[in-house]
């Protein structure tokens, strides 16, 4: 009978160890399925924000483009020539006619 109670024990502690293998097993699987879809859906949320950073920036680089152009138009079209003062005018008149009359006289 002591036998019989400690190969019953023994078969115990055995089916006892096999259970919590089968269960360490069963908890490692399950990890890992857990891991395996947080990385897809990682993934997943990883190309959707790329998608919308690309998009933003492409649009943002338009966007400044567009002002660029916009502020360009705006700024040539806004610009003047500078006023010649009548005293310049004179000036410039009275220079040309020197040379013109420097150029007939050397003729």
């Amino acid at each position: 009978m002591e036998v019989d109670v400690s190969t019953d024990f023994v078969q115990q502690i055995k089916d006892a160890e096999l259970q919590a293998q089968k269960i360490i097993e069963q908890a490692e699987k399950n990890a890992k399925s857990k891991l395996e879809h947080n990385k897809r859906e990682l993934d997943n949320k990883l190309e959707l924000a790329r998608t919308e950073y690309d998009q933003k920036i492409r649009f943002e680089k338009s966007a400044a483009e567009d002002q660029s152009e916009q502020d360009l138009a705006k700024s040539l079209a806004e610009l003047t020539p500078p006023e010649i003062s009548n005293q310049l005018r004179e000036e410039a008149a009275d220079l040309v006619l020197e040379r013109i009359v420097d150029l007939l006289g050397n003729s």
